[in-house]
């Protein structure tokens, strides 16, 4: 109960524009911000530590790959709502996708967050195959449609270089997603294989 109180009272002593961004966090970085703030009784020390806290989430770009935690996953699961045309990639909508989901033992260590700015932009999974990597990704629904999408992948992209380092990445894309089709070709991905539904695609990449 004292943690959700220093939480809500944390977020009301933010300037409202920085109070939007704390309340998209995800909860483990928001407790621990928590934590930082009220490791001092003195106020004057704690306002310090909000100043400079404010200032950092404004000007804050950064991504962060950690594995899929449970809460996320049943909150990716049962929340997340696409919109057609892409109403197709909700989770629910497919009963075994939803049971893998929402299983930590399906799961198994497949399922990654891709965290932006301490918030949940979205998710993917691996499956690999020799020195071929197969991915599934998803990004949440909000943050669809605003030009997201390379930054998304690319944070996707750069850690399996360096902590996986396949030889190629693979993916699946539904034949009628064009605006996805368009932004892998961009990144440099080519067909490999098409049919009515989706179109399979792949790229080379090189690995230090």
């Amino acid at each position: 109960m004292l943690e959700n109180n220093r939480l809500n009272e944390l977020i009301l002593r933010f300037p409202e524009d920085v109070q939007l961004i704390f309340k998209d966090m995800i909860p483990s970085y928001q407790l621990g911000y928590v934590d930082y703030v009220y490791q001092t009784d003195s106020y004057a020390t704690q306002n310090r530590r909000i100043k400079n806290l404010a200032k950092n989430f404004r000007r804050m770009d950064y991504f962060y790959i950690m594995p899929l935690p449970q809460d996320l996953a049943l909150e990716i699961a049962n929340q997340w709502r696409y919109q057609a045309p892409l109403d197709a990639y909700t989770i629910s909508a497919d009963q075994k996708t939803y049971a893998e989901m929402i299983s930590p033992e399906a799961r198994g260590d497949r399922f990654f967050a891709v965290i932006r700015n301490a918030a949940l932009m979205g998710y993917f999974c691996i499956d690999q195959d020799g020195e071929t990597v197969d991915i599934r990704l998803g990004m949440k629904p909000s943050l669809t449609g605003q030009g997201n999408g390379r930054a998304f992948y690319q944070a996707i992209e750069d850690y399996l270089v360096e902590h996986v380092q396949p030889a190629s990445i693979k993916l699946t894309v539904a034949s009628s997603h064009q605006v996805a089709q368009k932004l892998f070709h961009a990144l440099g991905f080519t067909e490999i294989e098409k049919q009515a539904a989706y179109i399979k695609m792949e790229k080379k990449v090189v690995c230090d």
